[in-house]
């Protein structure tokens, strides 16, 4: 199932906001390790700053704050 999400830096700090898009990785072979690849990355700088952004079982977010 694909969910749309929104991200908004609802904040009035000096600090930024970032959101990675990160795409599971698939196991090409039964011994291989997983590794997960970033899409992309916006970056939230001012307050009430939106972005959309969609996720499901092979995708992910990761939000964090920049100083």
């Amino acid at each position: 199932m694909t969910k749309r999400v929104r991200i908004e830096n609802a904040d009035p700090s000096v600090q930024s906001v970032t959101v990675e898009v990160w795409s599971v990785g698939q196991l090409p072979g039964p011994m291989s390790p997983r590794q997960d690849h970033k899409q992309s990355e916006v970056t939230l700088r001012n307050p009430c700053d939106i972005a959309e952004f969609m996720v499901h079982s092979h995708q992910y977010l990761i939000v964090k704050e920049v100083m």
